[in-house]
């Protein structure tokens, strides 16, 4: 338990593997980060979403152990499933607050399941009509020595490169398509796809992304339209800049927060726009100078340590304030009178 003085120890529950942005961005780097801070953070349990699918043994004996132990002053949960929202409930019923951390528009009784709901976007807060939350941007992934080096073109091409999931497939290969056929810019642009599956050009891993990314002149970021999208953090645009990329993006809000918009990164709502863009950042020196901007200012907003002192401020707040009232349901009062049972 915390003494007076120091901060909340803080346990993480992540729902799924490292391949999963969410793992990383806001479970693992933030953990690391802490650990830094001098807080005492564990990760309990990671992959849990494909661990636990329903009441078990071993899920009552991982939760019994929670409640018993108290090892930590507040739970943390990374984009929670089914089985983690009962997690919460039967820790909060022990008298341990949870924090839930969700970053994509996943419909749930947040405010019921947990004591605080952490988003990276306030438009995601009102689409989940959350009470109880926290708005805190993702930080950069990049490490310190992965930035561009050089702007000079190093092929006959300018190589544009884009860089996210493939449920953007179809905006990004019509995109290409309009790019590439565009007369200004018909045999002057070779477009990069990275992701997951066989139609983009090359594929998505920690190990490689960065290396692939710098090896382009010029990141565009094209965007579906839907709230879904709409209500997504600045993260894939803060990674091109934290690469010294220039980067020519659709203005989604969390993108136009960002700021400098027409000197850090240029925006484009349309194909002629990323166009007029691709044209003016030929030149290198442009994009130069706009590189070294973009990773000055990604660097000031969303630098680890910078994010990591805002993710402690609401765990420190959480840990004040306590366990919430909460409504139990049926099954949850059950599983928990049973843990009672069983001297938890």
């Amino acid at each position: 338990m915390a003494d007076k003085g120091l901060h909340p120890s803080v346990g993480w529950i992540i729902a799924w593997d490292q391949q999963t942005a969410a793992s990383r961005l806001q479970g693992t780097l933030i953990h690391e980060q802490l650990k830094t801070m001098g807080v005492r953070s564990s990760i309990i349990a990671e992959n849990f979403a494909a661990t636990f699918h329903r009441y078990s043994w071993d899920f009552l004996r991982f939760a019994r152990d929670l409640r018993v132990k108290r090892a930590y002053d507040v739970l943390m949960f990374t984009r929670p499933e089914w089985m983690g929202i009962k997690l919460s409930q039967l820790c909060r019923l022990a008298g341990i607050p949870t924090v839930c951390v969700i970053s994509d528009l996943l419909p749930a009784q947040y405010d019921e399941h947990f004591d605080l709901t952490i988003v990276p976007t306030r438009r995601l807060a009102s689409a989940l009509s959350l009470k109880r939350y926290c708005v805190i941007e993702d930080m950069i992934e990049v490490p310190p020595s992965e930035c561009k080096r050089t702007y000079e073109q190093s092929s006959d091409k300018l190589i544009l490169v884009w860089v996210g999931h493939p449920s953007c497939k179809s905006v990004v290969l019509d995109l290409t398509a309009e790019l590439t056929a565009h007369p200004a810019l018909r045999d002057r642009i070779e477009v990069r796809t990275i992701s997951k599956g066989s139609w983009a050009t090359h594929q998505w891993s920690l190990d490689t992304v960065y290396s692939q990314m710098l090896a382009a002149d010029i990141a565009i970021l094209p965007m579906p339209a839907g709230e879904n999208i709409l209500v997504k953090s600045a993260n894939r645009l803060a990674l091109c800049m934290a690469l010294g990329l220039p980067t020519i993006a659709t203005p989604i809000p969390s993108y136009e927060n960002v700021g400098l918009a027409g000197s850090a990164w240029m925006p484009a709502r349309s194909s002629d726009e990323f166009c007029m863009h691709v044209l003016a950042l030929a030149d290198p020196s442009t994009r130069q100078r706009i590189g070294h901007l973009a990773r000055d200012h990604a660097q000031r907003l969303f630098a680890p340590a910078v994010i990591a002192r805002q993710w402690l401020t609401a765990i420190n707040e959480t840990y004040r304030i306590g366990v919430t009232p909460t409504n139990s349901t049926f099954s949850t009062t059950v599983v928990d009178r049973a843990l009672r049972l069983m001297g938890a």
